[in-house]
């Protein structure tokens, strides 16, 4: 005999619609996240565009930290499950096509993610989210990082990457400048993406062997270091102010690609700034000069050192998160 009975059709019928509506909490939460950060999502708003009430999120989820949380484990499975796809098993390319495939690949997937509600609120509010949903979701780029940065030994091992070069900054680098892509980059714009491939590549990998800082290249920047520390209390002036000491870093070693990608980008955290709050660290004029006498020593290894702690510093400052 079937169970096809007409309570059974009822009770199936029901989980189903309870299953939808708690996809449509997913999504507007997704939404309120990318839209308008951690801080001012409201579970108000998230419920209007869900098409019910607020009192009813709690029938799915305890919290208003459990929704988010959720929001984001399930944004962080998308941008990292198919690390292993990733990979390029041809044992005929050199390490530094690997190099070169894996990238391509990030890239590509990036840009097919650029629609994507869950993707922008993981950009946007890793930094924002309490630490203990943070700590978790640590170890869901760990993986695609250890993949991309060992490819990356293997290069240099094989002399196709200086010495001096720290594979985990540079992957960290490329991380970063790959996940921006969905915030900023416009298919439909004047970009193609096979060309924007093509010009994050030639960043990327010829920003690994780039031209030397030439002597007393470093003077505009210093420069505008202090600009930018005296518009430290006005958020909007001073993230512009401080892609100007990057955009004279890239000019005065010649690597003109770079101020491509920084204009693009400026805008961005312009708009950013506007959601966030920006706290700028107290030694951000020390660890800036600092990083500029390493680049006019020509020490590459301790000018991305250097670099690599203040940024982690600055971006949590800047996100108003705990460093």
């Amino acid at each position: 005999m079937s169970d096809e009975t007409p309570r059974n059709r009822a009770a199936a019928r029901i989980y189903s619609k309870s299953i939808e509506k708690r996809q449509r909490i997913l999504d507007a939460a997704a939404k309120a996240l990318a839209m308008q950060g951690y801080s001012e999502a409201k579970l108000s708003d998230i419920a209007r565009e869900a098409g019910t009430h607020a009192g009813s999120l709690y029938y799915y989820f305890p919290s208003r930290d459990s929704l988010m949380k959720e929001v984001m484990n399930i944004a962080a499975s998308r941008m990292f499950v198919e690390s292993d796809a990733l990979s390029d098993d041809d044992t005929s390319l050199s390490p530094i096509h690997h190099v070169r495939s894996f990238i391509r690949k990030m890239i590509e997937q990036r840009i097919s993610m650029k629609s994507d509600y869950y993707l922008r609120a993981f950009l946007l509010n890793y930094g924002q989210v309490p630490d203990h949903i943070r700590t978790k979701l640590r170890a869901k780029p760990r993986r695609t990082r250890r993949i991309l940065t060992g490819l990356m030994d293997k290069a240099q091992a094989a002399g196709e990457i200086p010495e001096h070069v720290d594979t985990s900054a540079a992957t960290q680098f490329i991380f970063g400048a790959t996940s921006w892509l969905t915030m900023w980059y416009e298919p439909s714009g004047p970009t193609s993406p096979a060309k924007l491939t093509e010009s994050f590549l030639d960043l990327m990998l010829h920003g690994l062997i780039a031209a030397r800082m030439p002597p007393g290249g470093t003077a505009a920047a210093r420069a505008q270091v202090d600009r930018a520390w005296a518009a430290r209390d006005r958020p909007s002036a001073f993230i512009h102010e401080d892609f100007l000491v990057m955009r004279a870093i890239v000019e005065a070693t010649g690597f003109l690609p770079a101020v491509w990608m920084l204009n693009r980008i400026a805008g961005v955290y312009l708009d950013i700034a506007v959601v966030v709050t920006v706290r700028v660290p107290d030694d951000y004029v020390a660890s800036a000069h600092g990083y500029l006498d390493a680049l006019d020593r020509g020490d590459g290894a301790a000018a991305a050192a250097r670099i690599t702690a203040f940024l982690d510093r600055h971006d949590a400052a800047m996100l108003g998160a705990t460093p």
